[in-house]
Order: structure tokens, then sequence, then C-alpha cells
């Protein structure tokens, strides 16, 4: 294989770490595949914090946000990784159309509702009087419904265990995002299981593979812990010749082909997927 890609953790697919290994002898450690962060020797000084409570960095990082519809998911905050003094237990991602709110450790009602009203402040603004059709209350698709506001709540307070709660809105089915201006696309499930069916810290991950796949560096990937697949769509879309898809878990593989059909990939005979368990398929894996 030209690259391998793993994604681990102490979960496995718990992914907070990237390994690429690049067989070809290219400089692929040139590039950062972590998300922007500031220099320990210039420590970010406290905010002060609000009157109506909540973390001050993410409630400005909601404030600045300019959301949309048809955008592709993204981070809004990360606070993993010591960026930002006492916060390190949260994140906010962007679901489009939903925000998903993750912590580390248990929160009280009253910062979840500052957030929760930070979220309704920054979509009132955007899309209130916006004519945007929805289908609601069995309506179907009035045009004068302004887009509601969605957003969920995760609390991973106790390790390998989570509780999600839907706080405003509904999440529909089948939810597919993007990356990729819109060309790579993701099924994603927010109201259920601990993970949600894309990492989005691994964006520049996959946009890094992409480059690589584009420029003809990486034509066969062998992609371990793959959970969903969303580096196979990414590498494949990206001009890959073939990708293995390798992962214990049959559900999160069953997803990831249906992300290479949403993507027009699965007739191409591009892409294998093989539910082993890599630690006991050494054997297998030096037989592909």
């Amino acid at each position: 294989y030209d690259m391998i890609i793993m994604i681990m953790s102490n979960i496995v697919r718990e992914a907070t770490t990237v390994l690429l290994y690049h067989l070809i002898l290219t400089n692929c450690y040139s590039e950062c595949l972590t998300l922007p962060h500031r220099s320990s020797q210039q420590p970010r000084q406290r905010m002060p914090l609000r009157q109506h409570g909540g973390h001050p960095e993410l409630l400005d990082a909601i404030t600045k946000f300019s959301p949309s519809l048809t955008m592709d998911a993204c981070r809004v905050f990360h606070g993993r990784g010591g960026s930002y003094p006492g916060a390190d237990h949260l994140t906010l991602d962007y679901y489009p159309p939903a925000f998903l709110l993750t912590s580390f450790r248990q929160l009280p009602e009253e910062e979840l509702g500052s957030y929760g009203d930070a979220l309704e402040e920054l979509w009132d603004k955007n899309y209130k009087s916006a004519s945007v059709a929805v289908e609601e209350d069995g309506d179907p698709g009035d045009p004068t419904h302004a887009m509601p506001l969605a957003w969920v709540y995760q609390c991973r307070a106790e390790r390998g265990n989570s509780t999600t709660r839907v706080m405003a809105g509904r999440i529909s089915e089948p939810h597919v995002v993007t990356e990729n201006d819109g060309r790579d696309k993701f099924l994603v499930h927010l109201e259920r299981g601990q993970n949600h069916g894309l990492f989005l810290d691994m964006a520049e991950g996959r946009a890094w593979l992409r480059r690589r796949c584009a420029l003809g560096e990486a034509i066969s990937v062998l992609n371990l812990f793959s959970y969903t697949c969303a580096f196979s769509v990414a590498a494949l879309n990206g001009g890959a010749g073939s990708v293995v898809n390798v992962d214990m878990s049959r559900g999160a593989l069953k997803i990831g082909q249906r992300n290479h059909e949403i993507n027009g990939l699965a007739q191409t005979g591009r892409a294998r997927f093989l539910g082993h368990d890599l630690f006991k398929s050494w054997g297998k894996l030096k037989r592909l």
C-alpha cells in the first residue's frame, strides 16, 4: 500500500490521534494534522466570566460563528488540548443544520442554559426572519416558517459512557453532512451512540489525504480502524485507485458502505470493507 491510515485512541474508535505512514518516502510530516494551536510560550489570558455563566471562550466562539444551512460540517470550538484555560472538557460541532455540544464533565443546567441562549441568539440573527421551507407539525414545507434552532448536548463525564439530550428542535433522519466544499458526503447520527459517524477534529487529516491522492502520491490506501470510512471517501474522491477499510465493527462498516453509496463510489469496485479485529488479524492483513 502507498499509504496506511490508522485512527486509534483508548477506545479505538474515539479518534483523537491520526497516524499517517506514507510508505513511499514523501514528506508526509511536513504538514500539521492537528487543529491550530497557540504557542505554549504565549498562554492565552483568561477572559472574565459573564454574569449568566458559561465559559467565555465558547460563548465568544458561538457569537462569532456564521452558520449556513449549506456549509460543510465543522468544529466551532475545540477546547481539548489546553488552548483555552478551563475549557479542556468542551467542544462544539456544527453538523448542519444542528449543533452538538460535547462535555467531558457534567455541566450544570444554568451553564447549559447560557449556551442555549447564545445559540438561540445566533440562530435568530441568521434565520428568524428568513423564509426557509421546513416541514413542521405536518405542514409540508410552508415557506413562511423559519428554520428552528436544533442543538444536542452529549455528556461524557463517565469514561466509556455517555448521555445525549436534544435540547432544542429536532434532528431529521437521514442526516447527511458534507466536507470538501460539498463534494464529500457523510451520514451522521447525533441522537444515538457515543460517536456520531464523522470526527470533525479529523477534517484536516482527511484534507491532507485528499491532497496526496490528488497528486498521485497515494494510489492504494489501507484504512485501519476505519470506523465509518470517512477517510476512504476522502481518498477515493481525491483520486486514489483503491482503499481497503478494516474495522472490527460491522455496523460501522455498514454505515461506511452507505457513505460510499451516497458519494457514487459503491459501484466503482475501488473500496473493500473487512470486518476484522486488527489485533487478531495480522495474518489476514498480510494476505491482502
